[in-house]
């Protein structure tokens, strides 16, 4: 099966890389993938409130369809991107409060890493694990990408402590008016297999937006106040 056809689609079994080639080449179709995501006119508006846009698009009838999240940081790309690359739990959960854990399992290139990360749910519904690559990719404009998806790794193997979901994340931090604010899209796949109460999915969507605002204060809060006491 593909990854990329006219939608995304997952392996029924998830990739299990060992080679940094084996990494690269996961990358690169996953890039592809992601790009013609990015362009694709089949996006609807579904919220606009507080400077942050959601947009969804069907996903071959799936329950949860694709995200986009869209807004703008008051800095440049190098900036976003260092926040959203750092493994502070604890600075993480300020902006993202429905993680749980998050660890930096391999470190495949300076760009290419694997990472694992619980997610918690509502009490009635098993926290969600992932164990996924994310590679961090610049762009001849000065964009960066940051991007991932699910695979197996011996180091994290499928426990009854959670449920192992799959997905696939995109954050494109695109520079613009002249490099000092960045335009940030978040594209979103995710499959959290087993059930799943449509309310619950409903407020994750919901935590998406939420997030992506609570990233802008915390954004602001770290490299908008240094720059005013400087």
């Amino acid at each position: 099966m593909s990854w990329f056809g006219p939608q995304i689609e997952f392996y029924e079994e998830e990739a299990s890389p060992k080679s940094v080639d084996d990494y690269l080449a996961l990358s690169d179709a996953c890039f592809e993938g992601i790009q013609k995501l990015l362009h694709s006119d089949e996006w609807i508006p579904v919220t606009d409130e507080k400077g942050v846009q959601m947009f969804e698009m069907d996903d071959n009838g799936a329950p949860i369809p694709l995200l986009r999240i869209e807004t703008v940081f008051e800095g440049t790309p190098e900036e976003l991107n260092e926040i959203q690359s750092s493994f502070n739990l604890e600075e993480r959960k300020k902006y993202d409060p429905d993680i749980k854990e998050l660890e930096l399992l391999e470190k495949i290139t300076d760009e290419l890493c694997v990472l694992y990360s619980v997610v918690k749910t509502p009490s009635i519904v098993s926290d969600r694990d992932f164990a996924a690559f994310r590679m961090i990719k610049q762009l001849d404009d000065g964009t960066i990408c940051a991007f991932g998806h699910t695979i197996n790794h011996s180091k994290k193997p499928i426990t009854s402590q959670a449920v192992r979901a799959k997905g696939l994340t995109a954050l494109y931090m695109i520079p613009i008016d002249g490099g000092a604010r960045t335009k940030a899209i978040k594209i979103m796949k995710i499959d959290p297999m087993g059930s799943i109460p449509k309310w619950v999915i409903n407020m994750g969507k919901k935590n998406a937006a939420v997030s992506m605002r609570l990233t802008v204060k915390y954004f602001d809060s770290v490299y908008v106040a240094s720059c005013i006491s400087y």
